[in-house]
């Protein structure tokens, strides 16, 4: 793992360098360049390199600095901020890593560059519509005393107590069809809770609910039904018109709330306020029946509801970020598998055409606000993959071993 130098050590290693005038190399994409560091102060470094390039070795131009340092690996990035014939003015790095384990250089994933995930996993046997949600079934804390030993227990607790605030309640599976009209194609494309007519969002305070995220906003209708191929505003004239016409029914208020396992709409809980109930669910009504809804997709599961067969399956939303002839980093979204340090995974690197299969061991784990980035050191590569590996990464004469010594 890299270690950031700080700065009273690193001035130390800079003056050993010019002392002992030490090999520095100095990387930019596939172009190598070699040469010494003649003075190094807190605002600029000058290189001297034995030979150079002026079509690449330009103003602005960003270079990659490597070096050993009593036999560890040391790197660095700069930008070049003067040329003056063979001796470059750099700007002098902010940070500078070592790094006890690696001894390839690591280059940032270019464009066509990506990678792919194998994890192992279920596929459902039963055809059923997939969303854009996801959850996966665990028996959730109750705060409405539900019971879900029994499935015909569940189902008649649910119905007594819904019944006693909506006219009318329902469950509907997707075993054995498919969505019909507008409002269920919503549902399945979402994976979200639906309630008609939207205005009646505005009775809930969402803010710090956990199921502010669960909900469908009347914004997401576009681009929802954008991406599923459909005429946005057909469909939408078409919820106009479902919500006139149970108006015209006197019915007043509808919930359509998800049964979801994994990204599957497995089926969905219906319930209406008709007649004299004017008055819109309350959001006590709305955290009931969406607990309900996961300890029912809980049960469900535990009676083997689910077919399932084992599979390995592509992850396709990982990013690249680096990668070298020895390792790689990458990163995916926070709702992406949960994979723990020193598990092995099957990747795939992609660099345009070429496919070149790896397997790894995650050997760093560590997270932002939007991510989560596995380092991942190769435990089986073969040889010709490796070599086709190299080529790509460092060109045809350089193999990305640091083997640049200084003491």
């Amino acid at each position: 793992m890299a270690q950031q130098i700080h700065r009273i050590e690193k001035e130390f290693i800079f003056k050993t360098l010019i002392d002992n005038q030490s090999p520095v190399a100095a990387h930019h994409g596939q172009s190598r360049f070699r040469g010494i560091i003649t003075k190094a102060d807190k605002k600029v470094i000058n290189l001297t390199l034995e030979h150079t390039n002026p079509d690449v070795l330009k103003k602005s131009v960003e270079l990659r600095l490597f070096f050993r340092f009593r036999g560890t690996p040391i790197t660095c990035r700069s930008k070049i901020l003067s040329v003056d014939g063979d001796t470059l003015t750099l700007q002098a790095p902010d940070e500078v890593y070592r790094d006890l384990s690696r001894n390839f250089e690591r280059v940032e994933a270019g464009s066509h560059m990506s990678l792919i995930m194998l994890i192992n996993g279920e596929r459902l046997k039963i055809d059923f519509p997939a969303s854009e949600s996801f959850y996966e079934p665990e028996e959730p804390d109750l705060d409405f005393n539900f019971d879900a030993s029994r499935i015909s227990e569940l189902l008649k607790t649910f119905r007594e107590r819904s019944a006693a605030f909506a006219s009318e309640n329902k469950i509907t599976m997707f075993r054995e069809r498919r969505p019909t009209d507008v409002v269920e194609r919503l549902l399945a494309l979402s994976g979200k809770i639906i309630i008609l007519p939207f205005e009646d969002l505005d009775n809930f305070t969402l803010v710090r609910s956990k199921l502010a995220t669960q909900i469908l906003k009347e914004d997401d209708l576009q681009r929802i039904f954008r991406e599923a191929g459909e005429d946005p505003m057909l469909a939408a004239s078409q919820l106009t018109d479902h919500v006139n016409k149970i108006h015209s029914q006197r019915v007043w208020h509808e919930l359509y709330c998800p049964v979801l396992y994994r990204e599957y709409v497995v089926g969905y809980i219906y319930l209406m306020r008709a007649d004299i109930q004017t008055t819109p669910f309350t959001q006590e009504h709305l955290e009931m029946v969406h607990q309900f809804s996961r300890l029912l997709s809980y049960s469900l599961k535990l009676n083997g509801y689910f077919k399932s067969e084992p599979v390995k399956e592509e992850f396709n939303k990982s990013e690249l970020v680096d990668i070298s002839g020895s390792g790689l980093l990458f990163s995916y979204p926070l709702d992406g598998p949960s994979i723990q340090l020193y598990t092995d995974v099957e990747l795939t690197v992609k660099i345009d055409e070429l496919s070149i299969p790896i397997l790894g061991r995650v050997v760093r784990k560590f997270r932002d606000a939007g991510r989560i980035y596995l380092g991942v050191q190769f435990i089986d590569l073969s040889d010709n993959d490796q070599h086709t590996l190299l080529k790509e990464l460092y060109g045809e004469n350089y193999d990305g071993q640091i083997e640049i010594a200084a003491d």
